[in-house]
């Protein structure tokens, strides 16, 4: 009992280090680019789901890792920004969190390498750049927020690396933006804590109006990008019908909180998350009926 209660009491409290719901989300996006390779190309082969489980698994635990990673530089930034965050209040140690972070990017190689060598190589390129963001980039505005975006829609390109990205470029281009938004909105709601530990952010750097008009430039790509699915990519209509209720109306709930005298950074993240999870399910929707 005593020994359950231990193991518990260290776990709860790494899952929250490594933001584990963000890690699944991550994880999701090797399962969206499998969904969408499989039906798109016409495969005749079953769906391959060693190697979507081994695909999920890995990026999971390079995420897991990169957000461990991330705390421990930010851990300054987090005193202001983020009290309650496990490093900060001591429940756990800098030294346990690097040994779990660097075993959890060890076995994110292993599992990438047990689908192929190129997926392998994949995954070093992915780490790589997760080190050069936590150590280096985060500073640079806005690279730091670019890379971050980019790392998303990687996961969802990684089933169909090495070939040319195609049948999962809508879900990549999707990820890409709205990602690219909510990292903004992310730097805005952490103003104080970033500019009390010297982090440099788009915010910071060229005021709170031009990082929420470039959050909200982003959605409007988003917005007009809507049809592209459907006339260049030939998925079903379906994918317009779900849009309405799932995309369209979780996009205009944080447009319009952008353009609020002092607008709720959290509500408006809730609302961007709404949407990114609506638009995966248009997306699946789009590509199984096709």
């Amino acid at each position: 009992m005593e020994a359950n209660f231990q193991l518990r009491r260290n776990l709860i409290p790494i899952l929250l280090l490594g933001r584990i719901g963000n890690s699944l989300i991550a994880g999701t996006g090797v399962l969206l680019g499998t969904i969408c390779l499989w039906y798109l190309s016409e495969f005749s082969a079953p769906f391959p789901i060693y190697d979507c489980s081994l695909g999920f698994i890995s990026m999971l635990l390079a995420a897991f890792a990169g957000n461990i990673q991330n705390d421990l530089f930010d851990i300054e930034t987090d005193r202001f920004a983020h009290p309650h965050r496990p490093l900060v209040t001591g429940k756990i140690g800098m030294l346990q969190a690097m040994w779990v972070y660097l075993i959890s990017y060890l076995f994110a190689t292993i599992f990438a390498f047990a689908i192929s060598i190129a997926h392998g190589v994949f995954m070093l390129i992915i780490i790589t750049c997760l080190n050069l963001y936590n150590r280096i980039l985060k500073n640079h505005v806005p690279i730091g927020n670019i890379i971050i975006a980019l790392l998303c829609g990687l996961a969802i390109y990684f089933p169909e690396w090495p070939s040319t990205l195609r049948h999962t470029l809508v879900p990549f281009l999707f990820a890409f933006i709205t990602t690219y938004a909510r990292e903004i909105l992310k730097d805005i709601q952490d103003l104080n804590g970033d500019r009390k530990s010297g982090r440099q952010s788009l915010p910071l750097k060229y005021g709170i109006n031009v990082a929420k008009y470039t959050a909200a430039s982003s959605l409007l790509i988003t917005l007009f990008a809507l049809p592209i699915p459907v006339l260049i990519f030939h998925y079903h209509s379906i994918f317009y019908f779900l849009a309405i209720p799932l995309v369209i109306y979780p996009w205009y709930k944080c447009f319009r909180e952008l353009h609020h005298k002092s607008p709720d950074w959290k509500i408006a993240q809730t609302y961007l998350k709404r949407l990114m999870l609506g638009g995966i399910v248009c997306i699946i929707a789009g590509v199984m009926l096709v």
